[in-house]
């Protein structure tokens, strides 16, 4: 079975949490951490307390917000476990294209295709044509 664990400084996991809810449904098997809310955040013990969790057959995605952030750098040291796959920098096209897919597909190409879906959908709107744009919706 596929884990998630979604965590960033600040509520932003937990709105985004929301967000998902809201376009795709209730996630399934998503934990979410919204870290430095208070002081007692200890993003190692919490990323521990879920590993511990696992059966061997699962596999845990993390979810972090910011490339080289204390959250993420935390969620590094736990990447020598072949059950952990660590992405960050994430927004909600990525998260939602790898929590809706199938899990019989490996992972690892799951986390490639959602993570090239992710960029594409970053985009400059001010530079592209207004027709198009109007097409899409």
């Amino acid at each position: 079975m596929r884990k998630y664990l979604l965590m960033s400084h600040g509520l932003m996991a937990s709105g985004i949490q929301n967000t998902l809810t809201m376009l795709i449904g209730e996630p399934k098997n998503l934990a979410v951490i919204s870290a430095y809310i208070d002081e007692d955040t200890n993003i190692k013990k919490e990323i521990s307390l879920i590993l511990d969790t696992l059966s061997s057959k699962d596999e845990l995605v993390i979810f972090t917000d910011i490339l080289g952030g204390s959250i993420n750098n935390d969620a590094m040291l736990f990447i020598d476990n072949p059950k952990v796959h660590l992405i960050t920098g994430v927004n909600i096209a990525t998260i939602a294209e790898i929590i809706n897919n199938d899990s019989a597909h490996p992972l690892k190409e799951i986390i490639e295709s959602a993570i090239l879906l992710g960029r594409e959908a970053l985009v400059y709107c001010n530079t592209q044509d207004q027709n198009i744009i109007d097409e899409d919706f």
